[in-house]
């Protein structure tokens, strides 16, 4: 999921924002990573990872662009 929807991240960086964007991944990331606590169905839980998984995408490309780039 990360691989696949890293480009998606990168176009919704240039719309919103590098820091707005990594705020709400950050968010959803804990949001999504504790579900499974709370979850007894393993599509549920599948389909947690996957968001999981775009939240984590997301993260990675901000965390990059903002190294990557000195200005914020």
């Amino acid at each position: 999921m990360i691989g696949l929807l890293a480009l998606g991240a990168g176009r919704i960086i240039d719309a919103v924002g590098r820091i707005r964007l990594l705020t709400l991944a950050l968010i959803v990331y804990s949001m999504f990573g504790i579900a499974r606590l709370f979850l007894d169905s393993p599509p549920l839980i599948v389909a947690t990872r996957v968001g999981l998984g775009d939240a984590e995408a997301s993260i990675m490309t901000c965390v990059t662009t903002l190294i990557a780039s000195p200005s914020i």
